[in-house]
């Protein structure tokens, strides 16, 4: 039998933490290691635990997804992250992306979680479809 994927959820917001927990409890998909609503308590539960997926939100008042982001690219933690934001900030979208975050998405409703974990799952990419459309012609330039 094969072990289901491990997953830390690290959002700044208490309430989406809750609505993914419940979720992916539902689903018995995945083994949740940790919850937390800190982004250096985050940051270091990723060094700790290097699971195999995070769920964090992009911005923190103490750190940011992508300071976390360049230090686990850096480290070698091969954790597979999903960026929660409620920016549009393309410069922060692209910077996510060159530097692997592999979803990037403005949480709206539970078919994002799905769709995004099945993108993580089979080593693609989820970018929230309405934040794509919005800046597709940005980021082709």
């Amino acid at each position: 039998m094969n072990e289901k994927p491990s997953i830390i959820i690290a959002s700044n917001c208490n309430d989406n933490n809750e609505r993914i927990k419940h979720l992916l409890y539902t689903t018995n998909a995945f083994e949740i290691l940790e919850v937390c609503s800190q982004g250096d308590h985050a940051e270091n539960i990723l060094f700790i635990y290097k699971p195999d997926f995070a769920i964090i939100s992009a911005n923190y008042i103490n750190t940011n997804g992508i300071t976390i982001a360049r230090r686990l690219k850096v480290a070698g933690v091969p954790t597979k992250l999903a960026f929660i934001t409620s920016d549009e900030d393309i410069n922060e979208m692209r910077l996510a992306l060159e530097l692997g975050v592999k979803a990037y998405f403005n949480y709206s409703n539970d078919n994002q979680i799905v769709d995004c974990l099945d993108a993580l799952c089979n080593d693609e990419y989820y970018i929230d479809t309405e934040l794509y459309h919005k800046h597709y012609f940005a980021m082709s330039n």
